[in-house]
C-alpha cells in the first residue's frame, strides 16, 4: 500500500487470479482499518479472473458500510476493462454509469 496525505493507494498490479484472492482480501481489510479513503490502482494488472472482480465488489460494499470512499484509480488496465466488458459489468464502449469501473467515480 502506498500512502499520501488524504488516502491509501492499494496497488493491484500483476496477476489477480483465484490463487491470490485471499491475499487481496487481506490487503483491502488492512487498508480499511486505517480509516482513510481507498484508491485502487489497477493500471498494471496483467491478468484477472472473476474472483478479482468479486473481491473488488465485496471491498467496495464493505468500504461503503464503513463510510469510506473506495475508488479505482484511472486508468484501469485494458485486461481488466476487457474482463469487465465480457462479464457484463461495463458497456462497450463504457457508459456514464460505468464510472466506478473505469476510474471516473
Amino acid at each position: 500500500m502506498e500512502e499520501n496525505n488524504t488516502h491509501l493507494i492499494v496497488d493491484c498490479g500483476g496477476e489477480n487470479l483465484l490463487a491470490s484472492a485471499e491475499a487481496l482480501h487481506d490487503k483491502f481489510c488492512a487498508a480499511m482499518v486505517d480509516g482513510r479513503p481507498i484508491q485502487v490502482d489497477c493500471s498494471n494488472v496483467t491478468a484477472v479472473d472473476i474472483s478479482f472482480i468479486q473481491v473488488l465488489i465485496a471491498a467496495r460494499v464493505s468500504a461503503a458500510g464503513r463510510n469510506l470512499s473506495f475508488s479505482l484509480k484511472k486508468p484501469v488496465a485494458d485486461v481488466l476493462l476487457t474482463a469487465l466488458q465480457r462479464g457484463g459489468f461495463v458497456g462497450e464502449p463504457p457508459l456514464p454509469s460505468d464510472g466506478f469501473w473505469i476510474g471516473e467515480a
